[in-house]
């Protein structure tokens, strides 16, 4: 189990460091060795990429909710709860004049 969770945490990250480029390689290199259709090359490569990207969302949003979750186990104030108090001290101070 423990190795199964490695290998796709590691084509995850894998996929997250992809390039045009690096793709169109290997996708060329199958391709020399038989493993790919020559006509398919273009289709594989825009699905590895359309792939990487949807995991860099996918680890853009784990660790925004990682941090989010952080931030309110710490009791740090976020940019928002500043906002809100500067509000209420202005609010409260053009009440008294």
């Amino acid at each position: 189990m423990v190795d199964a969770m490695n290998k796709v945490v590691s084509l995850g990250l894998g996929l997250l460091s992809l390039t045009r480029e690096k793709v169109e390689k290997f996708a060329n290199e199958l391709a020399q060795k038989g493993e790919l259709k020559r006509q398919e090359v273009n289709k594989f490569v825009d699905e590895l990429l359309k792939r990487g990207e949807e995991e860099r969302g996918n680890l853009r949003m784990i660790v925004r909710n990682e941090v989010e979750r952080l931030i309110g186990e710490l009791g740090i104030a976020t940019k928002r709860d500043l906002q809100e108090l500067e509000e209420r001290v202005k609010g409260l101070l053009g009440s008294k004049a």
